[in-house]
């Protein structure tokens, strides 16, 4: 879709990031997202383990 490419997006994503750094690989669960109009895939991301979302906490209390 042209659109994900406007936003610098792929038909499939990394879902977790520190700000600086994306998280995650292809291998992890993904949540497809689709179009309300014709029900079409637009895109999907990769869902967040505990183990990225302890990692992100961590990078924000060190930002902090």
């Amino acid at each position: 879709m042209e659109f994900l490419k406007k936003l610098g997006l792929q038909a499939s994503n990394l879902g977790t990031s520190t700000g600086l750094n994306w998280l995650g690989n292809e291998n992890s669960d993904i949540i497809k997202s689709y179009s309300p109009v014709d029900g079409q895939l637009i895109g999907e991301v990769t869902v967040t383990t505990k183990e990225e979302y302890e990692t992100v906490i961590a990078e924000a209390k060190k930002s902090y």
